[in-house]
Order: structure tokens, then C-alpha cells, then sequence
């Protein structure tokens, strides 16, 4: 959902360019299939949704439309094999839009009708069903099954449910369907991964996500956090080149202009930079063990484990940094230079730089004893 959801986040545009790249990166990351765009929106977007499909190799390409069939239209002139389609669920939103619960339903029956006639795979999506009482899901769902989708999402629009909660809600829903479920949730309480596991668990087929988990509020689920956990915590690779997607999420980080935060799970910069002087230890004494005693290996992103020198640095610290630089010093250099250290770290109120920290044992290992 990058490209449409993660392009909902406030203030960020993708061009045309920038979409093609983005989803020809995660093209080549095998990522099973891309939400490129809503082409309704503009001339611009069409176009970028048209390109993807055209070129992507792997991924299947879906395009985002409404229970409108000028929508399916559009969508099939751009050349994607896949729709997901929206329409609300919860009878509060459909108020504001001029309809009931069974009025929206007959509509999604039509379109979803109209889309598969069409050659179009749908994935029908009666969105905030986590906020919607059960008669009205059941409703959306019969129109689902009725118009013979290809998989009915189950989302959490605003991002409120619980894990067990979300859990009960898939549950309740594969008991009145033998249509596939997808689930799609979002990030607002810090829960949107792990509802998204839960709902796998429970049997859906398929989560929605993205890169670096943009997206409105405080975001969607993120691709990455949801494979390396799949891949960790329950065994199951999905065969996502994770090398390639650290590429993709540079990629993103670059258009959308939000900055990856240093502590954001999985490839915040932090995950893999020591500076306390009781890790640094493990990392000169014993590097392979030190490397096994972490979640995952850096490595898995084409990354490495990067120590830093700061106030929370210890003797083998600098030892590690002397190394580094082929350098030895005696005890009392090696004490001296963690002396300078700490007094500029506190100075500047965070950790050196490679060129500050060459200074310091420099001006140090130069002195004449």
C-alpha cells in the first residue's frame, strides 16, 4: 500500500517517476504484489499505474478503486489484473456518503459483478469493520460472497482494536464466509503488526502493508516489521529479498521526505550501533558470539554492526576503535583518549564522529612520553 495508502500521508506527493521506481524496486524484492495507485485521482496517478503495470515482473499489481464501476473502468484501461474496492461498513460513515448498510451492500454486489466480468480479481473492502457491529458486517460480507469476490478484507481503520480482539473479529467473520480474508490494520495505538499476525493466525491470506510503514496518522503496518517477524517469531519466509527491500526503503525514506527514525524496528540505524562500553566488550573480545547474541544479523540487509564512542563507552571501546585503525596505545593513552571522549560527548550531548574520534587519538598516541 505504499504507493496509495503510504502516499496518503500528509504532505507527501509522488510523482509519476517516483512511483515507477519505488514499485520496480519492490518488484525486484519479490514482494508478492503492489497497491500501485488509485487511478481516479489524477491524470498523473493513472499514468504511474499504467507504467507499473506494464513493467513490473513478479509482484502482482492491484489498483485501489470505489464501488463505482467508472472506477473498474479506469482500472481495467490501466492494464492491472486486480482491484481492491472500497465502501464502508460502519452505517455512521455511510450516513455522511447518503446510504444505509443494505443500500451500499446491493451497490458492492453490482460493482463487484460488474469488476469480475470485467477479468478483474477483486478484493472486496468494507472498511472500519472493526468498529462496525456484527449485523452490518454480515451484510457487507453476503455481498461479498454474493458477487462471488475473490477475498473480503477484514480492516482496522483507525487503528483501535486489540491483538485478541482483532484475533475474535477474523474468527467471526471465516465463520460466515468460505471467501479468503485479507486484513489490513493500522498503527495508531502500536499494534498494527501484531493485529496483522493475529489475523494471519487466524487464517487470512494476506496483510496489507508499507514500506517503512508510512501512511495517515501514525501510519500502516510496515512490510518490513511484518516479514523479518513472520520470518523469526513463527518460521515463515516469505521469500521477500531483504536486501532488496532495505533498497526499497531508502528508496521511500528519499520521495516521501520522512525520515526513518534511528529506533524504528528493523532498520532503524540504532538496532545494530553500540555504544555502551558492556556491549563493546562482547564485540572486541568474542565478535562472533557478540553477533549471534543479536536478534538477527545486520547482514540480512547487506548492514553491519557499527560501534560508536561516547559517554557510555568503556576501555575496550577504545580498544575496538584502536584496532579498527591498526593502532595500539598503552594503558594510560587508551584511559586518556576514553577520558576525552566522554568530556566531548557530554559536551555536544551525543556520540563522535569517525573524524572526532581521529582526532582524539591522534593528538593522544602523538604526544611524546
Amino acid at each position: 500500500m505504499t504507493l496509495r495508502d503510504g502516499e496518503q500521508t500528509p504532505g507527501v506527493v509522488f510523482t509519476r517517476k517516483d512511483k515507477v521506481d519505488i514499485a520496480l524496486k519492490l518488484d525486484e524484492a519479490r514482494v508478492h504484489r503492489i497497491e500501485a495507485g488509485m487511478p481516479v485521482v489524477s491524470e498523473e496517478d493513472k499514468l504511474a499505474v499504467r507504467d507499473i503495470a506494464k513493467q513490473a515482473s513478479f509482484s502482482r499489481i492491484f489498483s485501489f478503486c470505489r464501488v463505482r464501476k467508472e472506477d473498474v473502468d479506469v482500472a481495467v484501461e490501466c492494464g492491472v489484473s486486480s482491484v481492491v474496492m472500497e465502501i464502508p461498513a460502519l452505517p455512521e460513515r455511510l450516513r455522511v456518503m447518503g446510504m444505509t448498510v443494505e443500500s451500499a451492500a446491493r451497490s458492492a454486489v453490482e460493482t463487484i459483478e460488474y469488476a469480475k466480468s470485467r477479468g478483474l480479481f477483486v478484493v472486496f473492502f468494507p472498511y472500519d469493520t472493526t468498529r462496525t457491529d456484527f449485523e452490518a458486517i454480515k451484510k457487507m460480507v453476503k455481498a461479498g460472497d454474493e458477487a462471488h469476490a475473490d477475498r473480503i478484507a477484514v480492516v482496522d481503520t483507525v487503528g483501535g482494536a486489540s491483538p485478541e480482539g482483532f484475533r475474535h473479529l477474523v474468527s467471526k467473520v471465516r465463520e460466515i464466509t468460505k471467501v479468503p480474508l485479507e486484513v489490513h490494520c493500522h498503527n495508531t495505538l502500536s499494534l498494527g503488526v501484531a493485529n496483522t499476525i493475529m489475523g494471519l493466525c487466524e487464517g487470512a491470506m494476506a496483510a496489507h502493508v508499507a514500506v517503512n510503514g508510512i501512511g495517515e496518522g501514525a501510519g500502516n503496518v510496515a512490510l518490513e516489521e511484518l516479514v523479518v517477524g513472520m520470518k523469526l517469531l513463527y518460521g515463515k519466509d516469505l521469500g521477500v529479498d531483504l536486501k532488496k527491500l532495505r533498497e526499497v526503503s531508502f528508496l521511500v525514506e528519499k520521495y516521501s521526505g520522512i525520515p526513518l527514525p534511528v529506533n524504528k524496528p528493523v532498520f532503524g540505524k540504532n538496532l545494530f550501533r553500540r555504544e555502551s562500553g558492556i556491549v563493546v566488550e562482547r564485540y572486541y573480545k568474542m565478535p562472533e558470539v557478540a553477533r549471534e547474541l543479536e536478534l538477527f544479523d545486520p547482514a540480512w540487509f547487506a548492514g553491519e554492526t557499527e560501534v560508536v564512542l561516547g559517554k557510555k563507552s568503556g576501555k575496550y571501546s577504545v580498544l575496538y576503535a584502536l584496532r579498527k585503525r591498526g593502532l595500539n596505545a598503552t594503558d594510560e593513552q587508551v584511559k586518556e583518549v576514553l577520558d576525552e571522549v566522554k568530556a566531548m560527548s557530554i559536551a555536544k550531548r551525543g556520540f563522535l564522529s569517525e573524524e572526532e574520534l581521529d582526532q582524539i587519538i591522534g593528538n593522544t598516541l602523538g604526544k611524546k612520553s
